[in-house]
């Protein structure tokens, strides 16, 4: 009897022995509940930081940056055929815990000559690494050709072209200020021309690949 019982033991080991090893691994239904920790806040306090001290530039009621060309002491625009530099006008700040790339991009408003008025640069005294384009590596850092993110016909990255001229590479807590230099010429409207677009900045962890990359990066 003992040895009967024994050997019934045996085979049921074996064939639960079996099953398992057919079963591993294998998982029909799981639930787990996990806490998230996350708020939506303002431009300043995002993982890409947005902050400015330019009486040209300030913070709507959503948070959100936005840029107005007047002031509170009589001022309503450019004068023509004039040219305007508004240095320091807002910075950009890696506030996330990887590296990221940085471009600006004009929207589909910035669509007319008279928008080209507009030359958006990365200001000197950045930290990071500004990628520029082949045709403006021959300047020196001190130029403001070399440090261009917006700009004229050939230079100005539309509707979504991904910074392939040129864009900032920054570590976390890395930053650049951007400066606009405004050139009212006489191709670029006359009185009363509206010049009002979109800027939108862009990142992402991936490198933008280049259409004309600085041969000396």
């Amino acid at each position: 009897m003992k040895k009967g019982k024994i050997l019934v033991v045996l085979t049921l080991l074996l064939a639960a022995a079996v099953i398992a090893s057919i079963g591993t691994g294998a998982i029909d239904v799981f639930t787990a509940n996990r806490s998230v920790s996350a708020k939506i806040v303002d431009d300043t306090k995002g993982f890409i930081g947005l902050s400015t001290n330019s009486p040209y530039a300030s913070f709507n009621n959503r948070g959100t940056l936005e840029i107005k060309f007047a002031s509170m002491h009589g001022a309503e625009g450019f004068n023509p055929d004039a040219t305007t530099v508004f240095k320091n006008l807002f910075t950009v700040t890696n506030q996330s815990d990887e590296t990221v790339y940085v471009w600006l991009e004009a929207g589909s408003d910035y669509s007319t000559a008279e928008h080209y008025a507009f030359d958006y640069r990365v200001q000197q005294g950045y930290t990071g690494v500004l990628h520029r384009a082949i045709y403006t590596s021959a300047y020196s850092d001190s130029n403001p050709l070399r440090r261009v993110l917006i700009s004229d016909v050939g230079r100005n990255f539309k509707n979504g072209r991904d910074g392939e001229n040129a864009y900032m590479e920054l570590a976390p807590g890395q930053s650049f200020d951007v400066e606009v230099d405004v050139a009212t010429l006489t191709n670029y409207g006359g009185k009363n021309t509206n010049l009002d677009h979109t800027l939108i900045i862009r990142a992402d962890k991936t490198a933008p690949v280049q259409k004309y990359p600085d041969p000396f990066k």
